[in-house]
């Protein structure tokens, strides 16, 4: 059903949220871009891993579906990327504000627009948006002058699914999200 072989990363943020209760939040002021193709292959595999297995949605709102915000920040992303940094952080405080329960871990929020995603028999446009409660430690080893140099990095893992949320536009009126 989805294909990313042929897809890029045109644009993402990163935020910080946590429980709204603890005033934790810290809102990126810069969109990104991936600067190597492997960090693109790492968000890309990060992002659609296990997608076959996510439960699928459509948005829904009593009196009008543009009142409903999630579906209103995401399709201003998909109709002008120049209001993307904006409304990642409008995504961002209204998930931080909902997330009210005391296990809610702070975390990287990482809110993200790819391109030319294969979906059945056309190309789409995805907004991933992903929280990534944990961490894991690396051991990165470097050489200056000869010398060897051993520290810990603590990093997100490609490796290890995480709460996301696929925001595919198949048309302009036939949003769907998709949710692991």
């Amino acid at each position: 059903m989805i294909e990313v072989s042929d897809s890029q990363l045109s644009r993402y943020a990163i935020h910080v949220v946590g429980n709204a209760n603890e005033g934790t939040m810290t809102l990126s002021n810069d969109v990104l871009r991936a600067t190597t193709l492997e960090l693109e292959a790492a968000w890309t595999d990060v992002a659609f891993q296990k997608f076959e297995q996510m439960e699928e949605y459509r948005f829904f709102h009593e009196s009008s579906l543009t009142l409903h915000d999630m579906y209103a920040y995401a399709t201003e992303i998909f109709r002008s990327e120049a209001e993307f940094l904006l409304q990642s952080q409008l995504i961002a405080k209204h998930l931080h504000n909902a997330s009210t329960h005391p296990n809610i871990k702070e975390g990287e929020l990482f809110v993200g627009l790819f391109e030319n995603v294969a979906w059945v028999d056309r190309a789409v446009r995805v907004l991933a948006i992903m929280k990534i409660d944990d961490k894991e430690t690396f051991i990165n080893v470097s050489q200056q002058d000869g010398q060897l140099h051993v520290s810990d990095v603590a990093g997100i893992s490609v490796k290890r699914p995480n709460n996301t949320a696929l925001i595919v536009q198949l048309a302009e009126d036939d949003v769907r999200v998709f949710v692991r």
